[in-house]
């Protein structure tokens, strides 16, 4: 986590987190082969990944919470996100008067591919998500 700060909203307070650009979910990666399988060492490293974040005892872990974390710099999102206009299909809302549209999630590419070697599989590196069911524990609060 980058970093964190609350807000007041019209609904109460807000615990808001930053977290750095992440990638596809292990769900859609899974997907992308085509058996829709991970073979063992890939499946070996997500957990080994995950299973550090079960401290915070998040209580619906599922792939799609799982997303990829690679590391990819600023710059380079930039320049992904400059060339991949955002996509406003989903309408709009309306907040304290304003009109605000509704945008596509846009996911940012990583180079992992669901066929790798052994060796490319040692970088990956996940990030779960979704800590709306996540409690404090004996290590860590949120």
């Amino acid at each position: 986590m980058a970093d964190h700060f609350e807000i007041d909203g019209p609904h109460g307070g807000h615990l808001c987190l930053v977290l750095p650009a992440l990638n596809e979910s292990i769900s859609s990666f899974r997907r992308s082969a085509p058996s829709e399988l991970l073979d063992p060492p890939k499946v070996k490293i997500i957990i080994a990944e995950v299973v550090q974040a079960l401290p915070f005892h998040q209580t619906d872990v599922k792939p799609d919470d799982v997303l990829f974390w690679e590391g990819t710099d600023p710059e380079t999102i930039k320049t992904f996100l400059d060339e991949s206009p955002q996509v406003m299909d989903h309408g709009e809302f309306e907040l304290n008067g304003a009109h605000y549209p509704i945008m596509r999630s846009q996911p940012i590419p990583h180079p992992f591919k669901w066929n790798d070697p052994g060796i490319t599989v040692e970088l990956y590196s996940v990030c779960l998500t979704d800590f709306g069911s996540g409690t404090d524990s004996l290590y860590f609060s949120i």
